[in-house]
């Protein structure tokens, strides 16, 4: 132990009860057992946030649910601004993890496009989706404030579908009367959509992962994951995440 009147171990040149003891960022030390409770924690963290993630799928997933009709109970634009709230809520805890500060549309468009729009989701590929851009995607997002989420006015745009094909036919004229004016509607599915999303969400958990194994011979890379998952434990904490929240880690 050392005695707070001598100086830090850290090098500083100030003694223990000013450097150490008040917790400095610029002290070494400190930060070096911060680092190492951090890393004790970090297991029981790590399944905390995963856990989150999941309970937060699973609520998003109740959107689809239908009547003893088999129709759907929530109407689409719900159901999108359902999963377009999860995306938002996934691309700013992947930003914490990352120590990143954007704003939110930039932070939509980069997680859509890094883990989404993506050869690397399988579920991109398929139907409608490999043809709508990330701004296409964002100002679908936008757009929800307006009848059916029919997107700018451009030459393209993308209008939410019901997974219903009988209610297609409902939005068929409108599509006739935009492409008789030079302008082309993509409908897209919410329930396509929120695959889509599904599969970015374990493309960034799969990288955290990836990331786990490499810090395993690279110190640096353990540390900011590391990090980065008590960034996030910690984030889930202060906006009152209940599970979470009621961890003692």
């Amino acid at each position: 132990m050392v005695e707070r009147n001598k100086l830090c171990l850290c090098g500083s040149g100030l003694k223990y009860k000013k450097c150490y003891d008040l917790k400095l960022e610029t002290c070494s030390l400190y930060q070096k057992d911060v680092y190492k409770a951090l890393n004790a924690a970090n297991d029981g963290k790590e399944k905390d946030v995963l856990t989150f993630f999941e309970e937060v799928g699973q609520e998003i997933k109740s959107v689809f649910a239908k009547d003893q009709n088999s129709r759907e109970v929530v109407s689409i634009r719900v159901q999108a601004i359902a999963i377009f709230t999860l995306v938002d809520v996934l691309a700013s805890y992947w930003f914490c993890y990352l120590d990143a500060t954007e704003k939110q549309s930039v932070r939509f468009k980069s997680w859509i496009g890094e883990f989404c729009m993506t050869e690397k989701n399988k579920v991109f590929q398929k139907g409608v989706l490999g043809s709508i851009q990330v701004d296409e995607m964002y100002a679908l997002r936008s757009s929800l404030v307006h009848f059916m989420g029919i997107t700018g006015s451009s030459s393209k745009g993308v209008a939410l579908a019901p997974d219903d094909s009988s209610l297609v036919a409902l939005v068929e004229p409108y599509l006739r009367w935009t492409k008789n004016k030079g302008r082309t509607i993509e409908l897209l599915k919410p329930v396509d959509l929120f695959d889509l999303v599904l599969e970015g969400a374990q493309i960034m958990m799969l990288e955290w992962v990836e990331n786990k194994n490499k810090g395993k011979v690279d110190a640096d890379i353990e540390r900011n994951h590391v990090l980065g998952i008590a960034r996030i434990h910690q984030k889930i904490q202060a906006e009152g995440a209940s599970r979470v929240y009621s961890q003692k880690n």
